[in-house]
């Protein structure tokens, strides 16, 4: 499992160097990806583990900013290689929409918030009333 670590990201570099254009992105988003699953399983003890919050939660937030940072950095890793390949002056010299910048804040912004959040609901303490409302309600619900 250690040698995923290296043999992944080395395998990134051969495969956007190697493979023929159009496919090697696609390889390397996979191998990326492979690669978010393999810290997954270390850090979560399960493949998705990257996806799971404090709360022991499948997080949507996570799962969004997971997905774009493994299609933004793919194309951007493969792009710089290609260019260096060509030997293109300033290779990492590659624009990215604006759009794209827009949509990775966002799920910046929903990550962090998300756990702000969650922590403020988590302080706040119910009204007694309504506990006991909702309390009421669920045993008349369960005694039919």
């Amino acid at each position: 499992m250690k040698f995923g670590y290296i043999l992944i990201p080395v395998g990134m570099a051969v495969v956007a160097w190697v493979a023929p254009a159009g496919w090697n992105g696609a390889i390397v988003l996979a191998l990326m990806s492979g690669f978010m699953l393999l810290l997954g399983a270390h850090i979560g003890k399960r493949p998705l583990g990257i996806l799971v919050n404090q709360r022991n939660l499948m997080s949507l937030s996570r799962f969004q900013a997971t997905l774009w940072t493994l299609v933004i950095l793919s194309g951007y890793f493969t792009m710089a290689l290609m260019r260096i390949k060509a030997n293109i002056p300033d290779p990492v010299a590659i624009q990215i929409d604006w759009h794209l910048w827009v949509l990775m804040g966002i799920s910046a912004t929903s990550l962090v918030g998300s756990p702000l959040i969650a922590s403020m609901k988590k302080a706040k303490e119910p009204d007694p009333a309504i506990v006991t409302k909702t309390a009421t309600a669920c045993n008349h619900r369960l005694r039919k």
